[in-house]
């Protein structure tokens, strides 16, 4: 039994010698054998070596080399097989799509790139137009929309962004932004779009930025704001429907005194028809009418 118990053992040691990498002797410190680099399977290269070549043709025929541009234009490897579009909810993805006027089969080489971004600038609600051929098939058109900051009252309803650009209502759409009135002044921009003057925009944002930098709820609040008179604003708030005057110019005292009889009048749930804090530790109320 003792030599059986040997037996295996030797055997099992053995085994452990296999298992174990092979290394060769030198002097100092023994060094693992070098494996051979792992070969890519040969399918696989085959692709990669064409992915190669067709990106070098296509990198020639964009730069205007006349034979590779030549082979590229009717080479059937770029055939339009996509058109992919990508837009805000403000734009009609259809209309686009007719705009484009690019079908599937056409030589992606030959859809004319600027082209389409140019007759995409007709949507005044467009901020960036991105034009993309991803080769070797699909055309890729993504229409960056522009952001309503709020909605002004200029002879009709318009959104307007954060450059002050005039954008027309979407029917059907809640923009969910204060309305602004008391405005006059309009101006035209580099690109020929409507849109509010310096000042205009100027005297929104300083209403804003004031009311925000001392009661954040409050400017989260504002529904309406009236810009007419030059020494005071009158705003509204939703959920309730008193005018609040205040001074153009001030501190926070007379918005953080707003706030308090807001707060007041909504507890007790009285209606009064408008309040004026341009008094000085006064607040003069007049009653909604019946």
């Amino acid at each position: 039994m003792a030599k059986r118990i040997g037996a295996n053992q030797r055997k099992q040691m053995a085994e452990q010698r296999k298992a174990k990498p092979a290394v060769t002797k030198r002097k100092g410190k023994p060094t693992e054998t070098k494996r051979a680099p792992r070969q890519l399977p040969k399918a696989t290269a085959v692709l990669v070596k064409l992915a190669l070549v067709i990106a070098s043709v296509i990198t020639a025929a964009m730069v205007g080399i006349p034979r590779a541009e030549e082979w590229a234009r009717s080479s059937k490897l770029f055939t339009l097989r996509e058109v992919e579009v990508e837009t805000p909810p403000e734009i009609s993805e259809s209309e686009v799509r007719e705009l484009i006027a690019v079908k599937p089969g056409v030589n992606l080489f030959e859809v004319q790139v600027d082209s389409i971004r140019s007759r995409l600038s007709v949507f005044p609600w467009a901020a960036k137009t991105r034009v993309i051929r991803k080769f070797p098939h699909k055309l890729r058109v993504k229409i960056v929309g522009r952001k309503a900051e709020g909605m002004v009252s200029l002879g009709g309803l318009y959104c307007y962004d954060q450059e002050g650009v005039l954008l027309p209502l979407i029917p059907g759409a809640d923009p969910n932004v204060p309305l602004v009135y008391g405005l006059d002044d309009t101006l035209r921009n580099e690109d020929g779009a409507l849109c509010l003057s310096e000042s205009s925009l100027g005297g929104i944002r300083a209403f804003f930025e004031r009311v925000g930098s001392v009661e954040k709820n409050l400017k989260n609040r504002i529904s309406q704001v009236d810009l007419s008179k030059q020494d005071q604003i009158s705003f509204m708030v939703h959920d309730l429907p008193t005018v609040l005057v205040i001074d153009r110019e001030g501190d926070g005292t007379q918005i953080r005194r707003c706030t308090r009889l807001l707060a007041m009048l909504e507890r007790k749930k009285q209606v009064v028809g408008s309040i004026n804090f341009r008094h000085a530790n006064l607040a003069f109320v007049q009653q909604a009418e019946d």
